[in-house]
């Protein structure tokens, strides 16, 4: 889910809105987290990238599932078919807006091609 919120500063409601994604991800080794790879996408300059606030995981906030299905498959627990979810928020400066806010096609398929240009930008890094 992603929301448009107002950041904190000490006790103040900042001056500008930024967009927070609240998500689960997959919590497994050799997945890097959303906010790592835009740190690393900022940092190299990428154009059409969002700007990273900050990012990283709710403390304590784990599925479960993978655990019960262990227990209730003993001697399977190798070929467990699901993957723990860990909690986590990314923070971004710029707020997107939703498709049919586009005025037209063109603005939609230039927003697309910007994408596009970013991604073609990153695998040259």
């Amino acid at each position: 889910r992603g929301y448009v919120a107002v950041p904190l500063e000490g006790d103040k409601l900042g001056d500008e809105f930024v967009y927070l994604k609240d998500a689960w991800r997959v919590n497994v080794e050799g997945i890097e987290k959303e906010g790592t790879t835009l740190k690393k996408l900022n940092d190299a300059k990428v154009p059409y990238v969002p700007t990273l606030v900050c990012h990283g995981d709710i403390p304590d906030q784990v599925t479960l599932s993978p655990s019960i299905w262990k227990k209730l498959h003993p001697g399977r627990e190798a070929s467990c078919p699901l993957k723990e979810h860990q909690h986590y928020r990314a923070i971004v400066k710029e707020i997107g807006k939703k498709l049919s806010q586009f005025k037209n096609s063109y603005e939609l398929v230039k927003a697309l091609l910007c994408c596009l240009l970013g991604a073609c930008e990153q695998s040259m890094h």
